[in-house]
């Protein structure tokens, strides 16, 4: 979603480029002329092929000058890069005293002043707009897709569409920027002399984790969510939100993977209902819990509406069916879906990391009907026959909707109001650490 505010920074910045790029000068920048600026800057190696490519880009000319007179849309580069903790980053620009001494007094259109600017763009891009890459936050349980931060290639999409860059900071209000605000509230607690907050918990702690979610706003791909209708559960907040036309059409409580079972972070799209589901019971839940408790009572199967199917076992619709009454499908490769249940007692409790894996949802049956609202085919007491038919029955959507599962231990409002959530699966800390590294 080019629209999102997200990436207002990044389109602000490409256009300092964009703006520049003239018919070809007669000085140039080689790639003799990168290779000894990154020797002498070796804090903007990891930049090389990037800079290499936006070299190319422009036929190896200069970016960011217009004879020996540097751009003055360079200065909205410098500060935001000056001033880059507000972003969230904790990384300070590298080199600041060369770059103060850059703008307080310019030496001219040199290779090195040229490179210095383009290191300073990829160096901002990357922090802020791209994040850390996708093998790392892998690595910290986020299969969630993410979109490539290709420079060149958004910059070629400015130069098609010049008034990208005319898009207002405020009309995409996006968590990354709510999470901003909320940052600056907290830093400015701090200032004051604040410790703790009202939880007694400390200010400190409080800003990594604001930190660490804008972090994984970062992660998130902008078309994800540039979409009417979509379905999203967040693991920490226990919480799953339905949005139709673009606006939250219904939330419910959720219950999520236990420790040992955690719920995966990834994307799918619902394409299927399943009315008095079978449970087809995985073979690792027979051996650790029904295994065991036949070996106590010799009746547990029978009590528990439960059947053999071959050498599979699998429980029949009904009440008591741990998958509740109906199930939300979008086939996964980790065989994860949503899904109703017959204890709706665990929704009462405040921790509610207590699945196998699977999401439960309270309000199961509203979530169906809403879905199936403009089906003529449905109706509420149509959904309501089907689930308690006692026969399972499959039903293909008309149209697949999005299913996102994510992890964010904090969200805010629009005011910058930050509402935290328990780390559940112990995440925040291993990306904080990461983060006060690079």
């Amino acid at each position: 979603m080019k629209s999102t505010k997200l990436w207002a920074a990044i389109i602000v910045l490409s256009v300092l480029m964009s703006s520049c790029k003239k018919e070809p000068k007669a000085t140039a920048v080689s790639t003799d002329d990168i290779n000894t600026f990154l020797t002498s800057h070796p804090n903007f190696k990891p930049y090389s092929k990037d800079l290499t490519a936006l070299y190319q880009e422009h036929n190896e000319h200069f970016i960011w000058y217009d004879g020996d007179d540097r751009n003055t849309l360079s200065d909205v580069l410098y500060d935001k890069a000056s001033q880059i903790q507000t972003e969230g980053v904790l990384v300070p620009l590298p080199y600041q005293e060369e770059y103060d001494k850059l703008f307080s007094k310019d030496k001219g259109a040199k290779p090195e002043n040229d490179l210095l600017l383009s290191a300073m763009y990829c160096f901002y891009a990357k922090k802020v707009i791209a994040g850390i890459d996708s093998k790392q936050s892998k690595r910290l349980g986020w299969y969630l897709p993410r979109e490539r931060v290709s420079y060149v290639d958004y910059l070629e999409e400015l130069m098609k569409d010049p008034d990208l860059v005319k898009k207002d900071d405020d009309e995409n209000i996006s968590l990354y920027y709510n999470l901003r605000k909320g940052l600056q509230r907290y830093r400015q607690m701090k200032k004051s002399g604040m410790t703790v907050d009202a939880q007694g918990v400390s200010i400190d702690q409080r800003i990594k984790t604001i930190v660490v979610n804008m972090e994984r706003c970062r992660w998130l791909s902008p078309d994800a969510i540039d979409v009417p209708e979509y379905i999203a559960v967040n693991i920490p907040s226990y919480k799953m939100r339905y949005v139709r036309d673009g606006k939250t059409a219904l939330e419910s409580n959720v219950v999520v993977g236990d420790e040992a079972n955690r719920t995966v972070v990834f994307s799918g799209k619902m394409s299927y209902l399943v009315f008095s589901p079978y449970w087809n019971i995985p073979e690792s839940i027979v051996e650790k819990e029904i295994n065991p408790a036949i070996e106590k009572d010799p009746d547990y199967l029978e009590k528990h509406n439960m059947e053999w199917q071959g050498k599979h076992l699998r429980q029949r619709p009904g009440g008591d069916n741990s998958l509740g009454l109906i199930k939300f499908m979008f086939p996964n490769s980790n065989n994860i879906y949503l899904h109703d249940t017959p204890a709706k007692s665990l929704f009462k409790k405040e921790d509610r990391a207590l699945s196998h894996g699977c999401v439960r949802v309270q309000k199961a049956r509203d979530l169906a009907v809403m879905i199936l609202d403009d089906d003529p085919n449905w109706s509420p007491e149509k959904v309501d026959e089907a689930m308690h038919s006692g026969e399972e029955t499959q039903y293909p959507l008309k149209r697949k909707i999005p299913v996102y599962i994510a992890y964010f231990t904090a969200t805010a409002d629009e005011n910058g109001n930050v509402e935290f959530f328990d780390d559940v699966y112990q995440r925040d800390n291993k990306l904080a650490s990461l983060l006060y590294k690079l």
